[in-house]
């Protein structure tokens, strides 16, 4: 299993993009206030959610990363 994209989660809804900024303004674009209850995380291949923290040990067993202090993927790391 590899990381695909940025993403986040509010409810069953998913936006993914390029990184998490993109998908914020991609968010108040589309008219809704982007708040703390929205989810940051990354799809994995078969696009499922997953955490900041499930996705740095995702990518690091894929070999997408490299190892690092902080255990959380950020999209500038992919």
């Amino acid at each position: 299993m590899k990381i695909k994209k940025a993403a986040i989660q509010y409810g069953s809804k998913i936006w993914t993009g390029r990184c998490h900024a993109d998908i914020i303004k991609l968010i108040i674009k589309s008219g809704q206030i982007f708040s703390s209850k929205y989810k940051q995380g990354f799809v994995t291949m078969a696009d499922q959610f997953v955490t900041r923290q499930d996705a740095y040990r995702i990518a690091l067993g894929a070999n997408q990363i490299a190892p690092k202090r902080l255990k959380l993927l950020l999209s500038e790391d992919i």
